[in-house]
């Protein structure tokens, strides 16, 4: 509104001038969600805890903040603090309940013959610390994760780069 304002233009044309002088990489936060409005549908057993955010390619990226504080958010606040749900059901939410809807029927699990995508947390110590000015600040309490069995992070540092792949439905 206040480009738009500034440059005397209409406000959904200079969004659209706006993206087209960056060819599409413009990102945009909307504030539209309510936190009780939240808290009530991650109660609903069937729901589901992932993020929305794309394109994420590095600490140098600019983002919304759940890009690298949605898990942590809810492990760490949600469950911890307010107990919005139990630790247990809160992981199944994240892991094996994804992966049960997408058909990825060697995720979501410790058991043997699974891919060994594991995240390695202190549930007293975990929790966002992204913010919109810096959107990009890792989560507290994550000790490792590893990918498909190998470390790809640990002691606050990528190990091993490149680690991970997009994931198709079967």
């Amino acid at each position: 509104a206040a480009i738009a304002a500034a440059e005397g233009k209409d406000q959904f044309e200079t969004a659209f001038d706006l993206l087209e002088a960056d060819k599409g990489r413009s990102m945009m936060v909307v504030f539209l969600m309510d936190e009780q409005d939240v808290s009530a549908v991650l109660k609903y057993p069937w729901s589901v805890i992932g993020s929305d955010q794309l394109l994420v390619t590095g600490r140098e990226q600019r983002g919304h903040p759940r890009a690298y504080g949605t898990y942590a958010k809810v492990l760490g606040p949600l469950v911890r603090d307010d107990g919005l749900f139990s630790l247990e059901t809160a992981v199944r939410k994240m892991s094996g309940l994804p992966a049960s809807i997408l058909g990825m029927t060697d995720r979501g699990r410790i058991a043997p013959g699974q891919a060994a995508d594991i995240v390695l947390f202190d549930p007293q110590t975990v929790g966002d610390k992204a913010t919109y000015i810096e959107p990009t600040v890792l989560a507290s309490g994550v000790e490792m994760v590893l990918i498909a069995g190998m470390i790809a992070y640990a002691s606050g540092e990528a190990t091993v780069p490149g680690l991970g792949k997009v994931l198709r439905r079967p």
